[in-house]
């Protein structure tokens, strides 16, 4: 049992999610402020092509995962 938490819910189950589109990335960043300055936090990372599943625009109605 790790850590993990999310604040909005999770359509495909608990893991962790990538996509292409920082405004989708967004839609799940934390923001804080910090000297007046509001900030969100996301994470680049890199994923293996041959162990991505895509999940199309289509299916999730935000953008792709």
């Amino acid at each position: 049992d790790g850590n993990f938490s999310c604040k909005k819910p999770l359509p495909f189950g608990y893991r962790f999610y990538s996509t292409p589109d920082i405004d989708v990335a967004s839609k799940y960043a934390i923001k804080f402020t910090y000297e007046g300055d509001d900030y969100l936090v996301v994470f680049q990372n890199r994923v293996n092509p041959e162990n991505l599943i895509r999940i199309s625009n289509i299916e999730t109605g935000i953008g792709e995962y």
